[in-house]
């Protein structure tokens, strides 16, 4: 298996959904679907750390996407 670190539109790639202790499983097909909208947990640290060391790497249509999920995660 191949760790992939950027992975472009249309290309495939294998996320892990991790959950709480108390929580059980989720699992693709029962609990959700590719219908669904996953996002990822960012943080006001990890977009600073984006811009401080990898503002180069990072293409301008990215930055519109961190930028549409601040206020969905509440990130000032």
């Amino acid at each position: 298996m191949e760790i992939v670190k950027k992975s472009q539109a249309g290309a495939g790639v294998a996320v892990k959904v991790e959950h709480a202790v108390y929580e059980s499983a989720k699992m693709f097909g029962r609990h959700f679907d590719d219908k669904d909208e996953v996002i990822s947990q960012i943080t006001r640290q990890s977009i600073d750390v984006l811009k401080e060391s990898f503002r180069a790497e990072v293409a301008s249509e990215e930055w519109l996407l961190i930028k549409q999920l601040k206020p969905k995660l509440g990130i000032p």
